[in-house]
């Protein structure tokens, strides 16, 4: 009976141990798995910020290729005086310094990414920027007919000056790509 009661109690003790072994096994394989899904969820949210960032470096990239192909149709076609040329000339070239400038942003995106972010802060002129802007943006309002030119004053602020002019672009190229033809396009600078 002695015997009896030791083997139940024994057997009883190995299934407590096990049932609690199975237990814990259970806790961290449900630890394990909640940490999968967060990790899963993370970098779902972060394929999603690439997808958007990528949307947004090729719409950005887009504006200045679509200036130097329309400019350089136009030269192609050679219809113009020299001193046109030279002016549609130049303004391809601020077009490509653009691009060149907007794959350099790409490349400081990538080293942020990385901890290693670089603005440049420095006093630059807003108006200067629209022109700029206005300026490679006029090939394609013209060919839908649109007028675009800039008003107001100098106005000087702090900043990186390729991303301030960045933002205006993206501003006044989607102004020129939404407006009906015949329209003007108006980029206004004010000391607010």
């Amino acid at each position: 009976l002695i015997l009896l009661w030791f083997f139940f109690t024994v057997a009883g003790y190995a299934r407590e141990a096990y049932q609690r072994r199975t237990f814990v096994t259970m806790r961290l394989l449900e630890a394990a798995n909640e940490k999968v899904r967060s990790v899963a969820a993370e970098l779902r949210r972060m394929n999603d910020e690439k997808s958007t960032f990528l949307g947004i470096a090729a719409h950005d990239l887009r504006n200045p290729l679509g200036v130097i192909l329309g400019y350089a149709e136009m030269l192609r076609d050679d219809e113009f005086p020299r001193r046109e040329t030279a002016d549609m000339a130049s303004k391809v070239v601020a077009a490509a310094e653009r691009v060149r400038d907007l794959v350099a942003g790409l490349i400081e995106v990538s080293a942020a990414e990385a901890g290693r972010v670089s603005l440049e802060k420095r006093p630059c002129d807003l108006h200067g920027l629209a022109r700029k802007v206005v300026d490679t943006q006029a090939a394609a309002a013209g060919r839908k007919e649109i007028g675009i030119r800039v008003e107001g004053a100098p106005v000087v602020v702090t900043g990186d000056p390729g991303a301030i002019q960045q933002v205006i672009e993206n501003v006044v190229s989607n102004a020129v790509k939404f407006s009906p033809c015949g329209t003007t396009v108006v980029v206004t600078v004010r000391p607010d």
